[in-house]
């Protein structure tokens, strides 16, 4: 008895990451400053907020975290990254549209944009109205 030949074929899939793309995603407005773009080369936002896993990143856990530390700003980028800024000022342009940082999800919850590798969100941290000096000053 003659055995004939088997051929397997096999298929090797591999799955990566690089970006969820999902409709019903949002941005979180809370605090919501705007878009910006992501000058590397200012270091504008350059408090990384290395405790924080980029794993679970969220709006919430990043604005939570610069405002612990007593940052005014907060931003996200790449969908996992949360940077802080001392001052309230942003030097970076303004992107033409939200839709610039609207690339990626969170890592920590894909119902919300997480910015791009070439535009941030960024958020108050210490809301503008809980920015404010308080002088009283009495007459003798």
């Amino acid at each position: 008895m003659k055995l004939s030949p088997v051929i397997i074929y096999v298929t090797l899939m591999v799955v990566c990451h690089l970006a969820t793309i999902s409709s019903a995603a949002s941005i979180d407005t809370n605090n919501f400053r705007g878009c910006f773009v992501n000058n590397y080369f200012a270091h504008e936002f350059n408090i990384f907020v290395s405790h924080l896993a980029s794993s679970s990143l969220t709006p919430s856990k990043c604005v939570s975290a610069c405002n612990t530390m007593g940052y005014y700003l907060a931003s996200i980028e790449s969908g996992q990254y949360c940077f802080c800024k001392s001052g309230q000022t942003i030097m970076s342009s303004g992107a033409p549209s939200n839709a610039s940082c609207q690339v990626f999800t969170c890592s920590g919850d894909a119902n919300y944009w997480c910015g791009s590798t070439s535009y941030r969100l960024v958020y108050y941290s210490i809301p503008p109205t809980q920015v404010c000096l308080s002088f009283h000053f009495t007459m003798i």
